[in-house]
């Protein structure tokens, strides 16, 4: 009797120490004991009060669930611990009811935003609902209205009512109810969101709203249905220094946008089945301004780690040191740019073996002009580098000029390939349109003095491409596409890849071996032997 009094007492003590350091920082317990206390207040009553150039210091320890709208100059500074901002509602065990092998809610969802141009992959209607629930903070699957959900599914009926296909019983249930976490309004513009973590979004998480000077940084933003950060027809963006993931269509879009990208963690995006060849993966910038993207970490993305496409008048765009790897397309996509394009100093490993078709490469340079492309490490992607001349007047009629490639320079590169599938390349100079100039020598297209290594000889399998395809580098470098390429020795070849930080593909087990870790200095993943002998791939989670 003793001892249970005891363990009562310090069950009581316990308690009452948890309440006292919920109420010390500001906050107050809301929901099931496994849910995260819900701020005490309203962070936009924090904004609307403050004057502008203000710094709004924020509680922490506790979730802020709004939309926070800001229409004037100030920062947002998150509580040292860090500070949350979630588009969901806690739903308690009284909203759910069972019925038969599944539970439904008493609440329904309110109209969410959608979009008519949103594109899924084939044989998936998924991303074009925005609609989210988690459990215990892992999210959930919708599934087709009509469809009876399974445990880690969910389904929505004719009333947007919640169907679970698990017991939502004495566990944490959020269900997303807000398109934004953060939106500019007119007067916005010199905004800076610091430190906070963001969540559970049904639209773009982080939205500028075309306000110029926004910083988001030293945060952690993921779960929105499409892009996590979106930043629009503005100058003087910066995102920095953030952990970016899980967004359902990309960790970070842009448009029209003067942005600089730098030293983020971008990972594991589109998780709703957007067309990753429309629009989809990692980064995606449509008309980039002035654009650098430098030191960010980009890996695990359905699609393209870093993508920039469509021209506008005068851009500069920057891709420097970078660590792109283990992305289902290309890991750096440079589409339909010109003037100042510079990509360099960046290492690309392990990209495009999600794509059919021969398609993914470690950088791929697409009807663009005045591209460089040097000094680079590119290992064991499907391609190691593409630059394509197609022709883009078929689906697009205004861009005449992109049927058409020139200035495109590739240099200094070391290449190290593994055992690709036919059609791919080390190095491709590809022209599908059949008026395209890729090959003129007006036209100024070229590659000199990049270093490759294969782990075969010659011969077994044509590796370059320049008008024709090249087993020999020999024959290669009597070419324009490559002038000086030699061959990297094993030992040259083991010392690119220890300073660089990589796995060595080369010396991993063949297709018949289990599969195995490899911890690389930025993360890696699982990785297993591609199928049909191809060497390794990797293993999503």
């Amino acid at each position: 009797m003793e001892t249970n009094s005891r363990l009562e007492g310090l069950a009581v003590l316990a308690v009452s120490t948890a309440l006292a350091v919920a109420l010390l920082v500001g906050c107050a317990v809301d929901g099931p004991a496994e849910a995260d206390p819900t701020c005490d207040g309203s962070l936009q009553d924090l904004v609307d009060a403050a004057a502008p150039g203000d710094v709004v210091e924020v509680a922490g320890d506790c979730v802020y669930r709004e939309t926070v709208t800001i229409n004037k100059p100030l920062t947002l500074q998150a509580a040292p611990g860090g500070s949350e901002v979630r588009g969901s509602e806690v739903w308690d065990a009284a909203v759910w009811s069972q019925q038969g092998s599944t539970w439904v809610s008493s609440e329904a969802v309110p109209p969410l935003a959608t979009d008519s141009e949103w594109k899924c992959e084939p044989d998936s209607r998924r991303c074009r609902w925005p609609e989210q629930v988690f459990v215990d903070g892992g999210q959930l699957t919708q599934v087709a209205p009509g469809t009876t959900p399974d445990r880690g599914q969910f389904a929505l009926n004719a009333n947007r009512k919640v169907i679970l296909g698990e017991s939502p019983i004495a566990r944490t249930v959020e269900v997303t109810v807000r398109d934004h976490w953060v939106i500019g309004a007119a007067g916005g513009a010199g905004v800076t969101i610091d430190g906070f973590t963001m969540k559970h979004a049904a639209s773009d998480g982080v939205e500028n709203n075309g306000n110029d000077d926004w910083t988001i940084e030293n945060g952690d933003y993921s779960y929105s249905h499409t892009s996590d950060v979106l930043l629009k027809r503005a100058t003087g963006s910066l995102v920095s220094d953030s952990k970016i993931h899980h967004a359902g269509q990309k960790g970070v879009a842009g448009n029209a946008v003067a942005l600089t990208l730098r030293g983020n963690e971008i990972y594991a995006n589109n998780t709703e089945d957007f067309d990753s060849s429309w629009n989809a993966g990692g980064v995606k910038i449509s008309n980039p301004q002035t654009v650098t993207f430098a030191g960010n970490t980009v890996y695990d993305n359905r699609g393209n780690g870093l993508w920039l496409d469509v021209p506008t008048d005068d851009q500069v765009l920057v891709v420097r040191d970078n660590r792109v790897h283990h992305n289902d397309a290309s890991g750096i996509r440079s589409e339909v740019t010109d003037n100042d394009v510079q990509i360099y100093d960046n290492v690309v490993w392990e990209n495009g073996w999600g794509r059919s078709g021969t398609k993914g490469a470690g950088i791929s340079v697409n009807a663009s002009h005045d591209n460089h492309v040097y000094n680079n490490t590119l290992a064991w992607n499907e391609n190691g580098i593409r630059v394509m001349n197609p022709r883009r007047t078929d689906v697009h009629p205004d861009e005449t000029e992109y049927d058409f490639v020139h200035n495109v320079e590739v240099d200094h590169n070391d290449i190290l390939m593994d055992r690709p599938p036919d059609g791919a390349y080390a190095l491709g100079w590809l022209q599908t349109n059949p008026n395209g100039n890729l090959y003129d020598p007006a036209d100024n297209n070229r590659g000199h003095d990049n270093r490759y290594w294969y782990p075969v000889p010659e011969n077994l399998q044509d590796r370059y491409a320049w008008d024709a395809e090249f087993a020999p580098l020999g024959a290669f470098n009597d070419t324009p596409g490559e002038e000086g390429g030699v061959y990297l020795s094993d030992a040259e070849k083991d010392e690119v890849v220890a300073t660089n930080g990589i796995p060595d593909m080369s010396r991993l087990p063949d297709a018949a071996a289990p599969s195995i870790a490899i911890t690389t200095p930025t993360g890696g993943g699982n990785l297993r032997p591609r199928p049909g002998g191809q060497g390794p791939v990797h293993l999503r989670g």
